[in-house]
């Protein structure tokens, strides 16, 4: 795929990071979480590998986004537990991209074929092999916490929070 242009929608490049950045509310689980959480059956990152498979579009842009999430993924703080979230926003189910005659142009508010039910199911899948297999989990405290993987009482709080949220 070569350089996608966007379609002449009336807004500006600020604006169009604006939808695909500004959270909506949803909060699907922790940021870090996340972030470290690896595809159920390799250590490969499930943002980094698993979301493209889906179909959701990269965006690479950094402003408001500097983990380059893809569009549509939100990084949302709860102003009352100052916890950050992974959420989506309306971008991700739409916006979508064509190719024609070597081009790809990039549409907002176009349905998405983003699968939506394989997010879903796979982030089930991921969390539960991290919850049940040591290794995984190792690899994802450590990512978490950071200093603190090495803390029992820390880990273990951890283990128990990502048990709870599976179930």
């Amino acid at each position: 795929m070569g350089q996608v242009e966007f379609l002449s929608q009336n807004w500006t490049a600020e604006a169009r990071q604006e939808f695909y950045t500004t959270s909506q509310g949803s909060r699907i689980m922790p940021y870090a979480w996340f972030m470290a959480l690896e595809v159920s059956d390799s250590q490969d990152s499930f943002a980094s590998v698993r979301l493209p498979e889906l179909g959701y579009i990269a965006n690479n842009q950094i402003v408001n986004n500097p983990d380059k999430l893809p569009v549509g993924f939100v990084r949302d703080i709860n102003e009352i537990t100052k916890r950050d979230y992974i959420g989506l926003n309306c971008a991700a189910c739409h916006t979508n991209q064509l190719s024609y005659q070597g081009k790809t142009f990039q549409i907002d508010g176009a349905p998405s074929l983003a699968d939506m039910w394989g997010l879903l199911s796979g982030l089930d899948d991921s969390l539960k092999a991290t919850l049940n297999n040591a290794d995984k989990f190792t690899r994802f405290a450590n990512k978490v916490l950071g200093q603190d993987a090495g803390n029992a009482t820390a880990t273990n709080k951890l283990k128990k929070e990502l048990s709870d949220f599976v179930k």
